[in-house]
């Protein structure tokens, strides 16, 4: 079911999910946001790729991200991108933003790239939506661009992490863009459970053991990321600890936190 939040992680925990790439697929898709800012002349734009985002543009990312316009945004591309690639692969909507523009209509366009795959932009009333669409010929028919869209909805060329194996999985959130990166399963549960912890105000520096069912799950925050990890409950607190702290350390050195998450 489409209202079902067991499918859906991010209607739990009110982030968006993103998907970190290596250097090289950051860099391409970086080059994509650029262009398709210049393209609809803002700097309000994004790319989702299987309902997860891949690059934003720098304005959406200090100014958008982390309201509840974005998120809005993104549920609203997530209902309607399911038409399009039958009768059209692009589509407009006047939209309101109650949190950072509410006296004033902006203009939604989404352009499918390849199925499932979608760039987004936070617009004014010009460029008209047939002269975009002509502009992306280019990229809907490169062999190349498309073959690199397919690798990352199968995970593919995704950022390889290097996580010890002992944390069984973790969630990295960025307070302040309201984005969730998840590494490894979550069922339902667990889920709500870490919807708990994201929603809470935290100290600059500040940790704490979680009491999860079935698993250990230690959070270290430092502002502006939290990470919560995952691990067997035959672990002892302090290990869970050190572990999850040198963790945070090592993800915070990943460029492709500061350029997404």
């Amino acid at each position: 079911s489409l209202f079902n939040p067991a499918f859906h992680a991010e209607l739990v925990t009110s982030c968006v999910p993103v998907t970190l790439l290596d250097a090289i697929m950051n860099e391409f898709f970086k080059s994509i946001t650029e262009s398709f800012c210049q393209l609809t002349d803002s700097d309000l734009t994004c790319i989702l790729a299987s309902g997860q985002m891949i690059c934003a543009s720098k304005g959406w990312l200090n100014r958008l991200a982390g309201s509840k316009d974005a998120f809005l945004v993104f549920h609203l591309v997530k209902a309607l991108s399911p038409a399009l690639g039958k009768e059209a692969r692009s589509i407009e909507l006047p939209v309101y933003l109650p949190e950072n523009c509410p006296d004033a209509v902006s203009r939604l366009i989404i352009c499918e790239v390849y199925p499932g795959s979608f760039l987004v932009a936070l617009c004014g009333e010009t460029p008209a939506l047939p002269s975009i669409d002509e502009s992306l010929i280019g990229l809907r028919s490169s062999e190349e661009h498309l073959k690199r869209f397919k690798l990352v909805q199968t995970h593919k060329n995704t950022a390889r992490l290097a996580i010890d194996e002992r944390i069984t999985s973790f969630a990295l959130f960025r307070q302040d863009r309201k984005t969730l990166f998840r590494y490894g399963n979550f069922d339902h549960k667990k889920l709500k459970e870490l919807a708990a912890i994201t929603s809470m105000k935290t100290n600059e520096q500040s940790e704490e053991y979680c009491k999860f069912s079935n698993s250990l799950a230690y959070r270290v925050s430092n502002l502006p990321f939290t990470l919560v990890a995952f691990f067997l409950p035959n672990y002892s607190v302090d290990f869970a600890c050190n572990l999850t702290r040198k963790t945070l350390a090592f993800l915070r050195e990943k460029k492709q936190l500061s350029q997404l998450l």
